[in-house]
């Protein structure tokens, strides 16, 4: 016999029990029956309805229903689902129907699965009968292009032929009929009209595919409660996430500044416990996993969880960075930092450990970036946006500060010794007797650096080391008046710093002194200022106290009067001075880190500590930060005012020095400069003779290649004659000096002009006697003008302080033609009346001025 002659019992209603629930006895009851009876069929005509289908429904539709119903709150699912799912018919004339509550549910499912286990066991047992087919006949007509399906009514014996009858009732009354006819078409006639479907095939499902679709449709529910629980659990996580994340902030912020003002101590502190708080949020994070979190950030208002995490990883590895920060800062933080030069793990082994910190602080900071930007401001509390926006806005600028930081290891790591041993120049250039690249240089230093560790400091008086030098060279005229031959104490003749250093150092070894690897120049300026850091030194040998404030003069005295005559070393006392000042410079270091820090780049912006490598990588990367002391190639305007004292004492100290600058732009575009110059002697009471004597200056100034000399006055015509001859003395002369006086002319003033490091020079003597003030002017034209008919045409101005020189008041003022206005500027603090541009500053430095002008 066929298996398919084989039925299971079916049901068209639930048999339930007196309590309302599923009856399993009548069901377990209930066997397979065999049917060999003639077999009747009803013909049910298909009834064509219209308006009943549904258009399909999209993928979208169906994601936005589930979120829709992800969000909805518990009271709002109790509301909805006590309404009428159905219209009131002659049937459900007082039915609502409620669904079940997420314990119902689970209740089902705990039926359905024994419900399940035990039909597998009755299949297994039922597995042996040999069934005999029968083929149900189906007749389907085609009527108006529908087809009607003949559905046969099964008559049953014994029991079941009951439940069957019941069953019979419901098709003959088509209950379904009234659940998806049109509202005005139903009615009790229409209700107990045969059943006539649309649909072309309904195959007959067994008893336990029907009940793994409820078993699947009960899943479905129970997605749906679970995800109401979890966007519970979301929403709870987004507070906790947000105010984990608030907190680290704050704590991060306060590391930064910690670490600003140099308290490292306390730095690593904060960065630790906003480590910790952003900790806190990822595991809230961790909680609620990353899948469930996923589809949190995409409902309505999931954003916040997407910004709260976001965040949290921006958190993260900003706190990883400031770590690491720590853990660098932690391998400088000695209490001693003579520790640093002195101590048994040398300076450069520190720095190649911190390079590691420093390259995962950069990388951290890349990331901390990327999830930044996925941050929305409109997801963070008020609070929080503008620090946010400015984060977002800094950190790029914070991650490049870090890789000059990574590039600046590799510089400290060469410049300190750390594959080879160094050894430096130390000139100390007297900014009293004014040179062009700070001052007279009356002591000089030899630095020897191991691996970051001060293997030697040597100090002593330029005078002995000129004394060994041997061979003889002529030196530039104007020193010619006090000196026969070139020496090292003269050889910063250049107002570019890497040539006059390349002269020293040419000096030193010509002298007997080993080769350098550099130039490193300080004038008594920083001295004073460190020691306003330090407070007073003591030194009783020489019965000084040596402050910021009479550094110099202290100095002075002792080297020019009061030193030991029999002993004959005038320069002893820096020689000593050197190791009591640095013991206490690294003593108040902790105390005072900031502060030294700040004299420190201070005096390398305003050129009082300088630098020059002969190691071309070294070289380059100082001249880009201008520590080197170069001339300055410029586009436009140019002016650097140089003096230098030649036989004036120490009397640069008191005089107070303005320049006036003023650009003349003409109607043709030609510009023609003013520049006037005004020295004030301050001297002449002072208890220091070297203060009270005439200073002597040649004063050089520095132009636009090409510039063209107009006038000149206010100066002092004075010839230059070679006091001895040197060609029948032997001696050699210098190829760089030999070009430039070889190509010097002189002007009807007796202005000498000249080209030096590709500017113009226009080189006087100017005297200023004690109480006196003299004005030096020059008029020249630039080599260049400007097309005022274009509409972009742009002038701009350079000026470069003097190396080592003391700051003086500066003043530039531009003259515009009629019809020409200003279309840009800078700085913003530029004056404008009209058609003329001002600017008033106190020249500490190199300054810039530039504007664009338009019709």
């Amino acid at each position: 016999m066929s298996r398919q002659n084989i039925f299971n019992q079916m049901f068209d209603l639930r048999p339930c029990n007196e309590e309302g629930g599923l009856d399993l006895q009548k069901i377990q009851r209930v066997g397979e029956f065999l049917d060999l009876r003639q077999e009747l069929w009803i013909k049910k005509e298909a009834v064509k309805r219209t308006g009943t289908r549904k258009k399909p429904i999209s993928n979208q539709q169906i994601s936005d229903d589930l979120l829709r119903e992800l969000l909805k709150t518990p009271e709002e699912d109790r509301v909805e689902k006590k309404n009428d799912c159905f219209k009131k018919s002659a049937l459900f004339k007082k039915s609502t129907l409620d669904y079940p509550d997420k314990e119902e549910i689970l209740a089902v499912f705990e039926e359905i699965e024994r419900l399940d286990n035990s039909l597998k066991e009755l299949i297994l047992e039922k597995a042996a009968i040999e069934p005999e087919k029968i083929a149900p006949q189906i007749i389907l007509s085609d009527l108006a292009q529908e087809k009607t399906i003949e559905e046969p009514i099964c008559r049953l014996i014994g029991e079941p032929a009951r439940i069957m009858e019941t069953a019979r009732i419901h098709c003959e009354k088509s209950v379904k009929n009234d659940l998806v006819l049109p509202e005005e078409t139903r009615n009790e006639e229409t209700f107990w009209r045969p059943l006539k479907i649309k649909e072309r095939f309904f195959p007959e499902l067994s008893l336990k595919k029907r009940a793994i679709s409820f078993a699947a449709a009960g899943f479905f529910a129970l997605v749906i409660i679970s995800g109401l629980s979890l966007a519970g659990r979301g929403i709870t996580a987004k507070k906790n996430i947000l105010s984990s994340a608030m907190d680290a902030y704050r704590l991060m912020m306060s590391g930064k500044d910690s670490a600003s003002s140099l308290d490292f101590s306390l730095a690593q502190s904060n960065f630790q416990s906003a480590y910790q708080s952003f900790l806190r949020a990822e595991q809230e994070l961790n909680k609620m996993g990353r899948s469930i979190i996923f589809v949190l950030e995409r409902m309505p208002g999931g954003s916040v969880v997407a910004s709260a995490g976001a965040l949290v990883e921006t958190g993260e590895n900003l706190a990883q960075a400031g770590k690491s920060f720590s853990r660098i800062a932690g391998l400088f933080s000695l209490n001693d930092i003579g520790g640093y030069f002195s101590g048994n793990q040398p300076l450069t082994s520190k720095i190649t450990s911190a390079k590691a910190d420093i390259k995962t602080a950069k990388e951290s900071l890349q990331k901390a970036n990327a999830a930044l930007i996925q941050v929305k401001n409109s997801d963070l509390p008020s609070s929080l946006v503008e620090s946010v926006e400015s984060l977002k806005q800094k950190l790029p600028i914070v991650a490049e500060a870090v890789n000059q930081v990574d590039v600046w290891s590799d510089v400290f790591l060469k410049f300190l010794g750390h594959e080879k041993a160094k050894k430096y120049l130390l000139i100390f250039q007297n900014n009293s007797e004014a040179r062009p690249t700070g001052g007279f240089i009356g002591t000089y230093g030899v630095l020897d650096l191991d691996e970051g560790k001060i293997k030697n400091l040597f100090i002593d008086g330029v005078f002995d080391l000129d004394g060994q030098l041997v061979e003889k060279i002529v030196p530039p005229a104007p020193i010619q008046k006090i000196s026969t031959a070139w020496s090292m104490h003269d050889a910063n003749w250049f107002a570019d710093f890497p040539s006059s250093a390349k002269k020293v150092s040419l000096f030193y070894e010509k002298a007997g002194g080993e080769t350098v690897d550099g130039v490193i120049s300080l004038t008594p300026t920083v001295m004073e200022k460190l020691l306003a850091a330090t407070g007073p030194i003591e030194m009783p040998e020489y019965g000084a106290v040596l402050t910021s404030e009479n550094f110099l003069d202290a100095i002075q005295y002792e080297v020019e009067i009061d030193y030991d005559k029999k002993l004959n070393d005038p320069k002893k006392i820096l020689a000593d001075f050197a190791p009591i000042f640095l013991d206490r410079l690294w003593r108040v270091w902790p105390d005072k880190s900031g502060e030294i820090i700040s004299i420190l780049s201070d005096s390398l912006s305003q050129k009082h500590i300088l630098f020059y490598f002969s190691d071309d990588g070294l070289q380059e990367v100082f001249s880009g930060q201008n520590w080197t002391g170069e001339i300055i190639d410029a586009d436009k305007d140019y002016l650097s005012v140089v003096n230098t004292n030649i036989n004036g004492y120490k009397t640069d100290k008191v005089i107070d020095q303005k320049i006036y600058h003023r650009s003349n732009i003409n109607e043709n575009g030609e510009i023609i400069d003013l520049v006037k110059i005004v020295r004030t002697h301050l001297g002449g009471k002072s208890q220091y003779d070297w203060y009270n004597k005439v200073n002597a200056d040649y004063m050089r100034v520095y132009v636009p290649f090409g510039s063209e000399l107009l006038s000149a006055k206010g100066h002092t015509l004075e010839a230059n004659q070679p006091p001895i001859d040197y060609a029948a003395q032997g001696f050699k002369t210098d190829y760089d000096i030999i070009a430039q006086e070889s190509a010097l002319k002189r002007h009807s003033s007796g202005t000498q002009i000249f080209s030096e490091s590709g500017k113009t020079v226009f080189g006087n003597w100017v005297y200023a006697s004690p109480g006196e003030t003299v004005e030096i002017i020059y008029e020249y034209k630039l080599p260049f003008g400007l097309n005022l008919k274009e509409s972009n045409s742009s002038y701009s101005l350079l000026v470069q302080k003097q190396s080592g020189a003391f700051e003086c008041d500066f003043e530039s003022e531009l003259n515009l033609p009629a019809g020409v206005k200003i279309e840009w500027q800078y700085p913003e603090t530029l004056k404008i009346s009209g058609r003329q541009i001002k600017i008033s500053t106190k020249l500490k430095s190199d300054n810039f001025m530039g504007v664009v002008l338009g019709r």
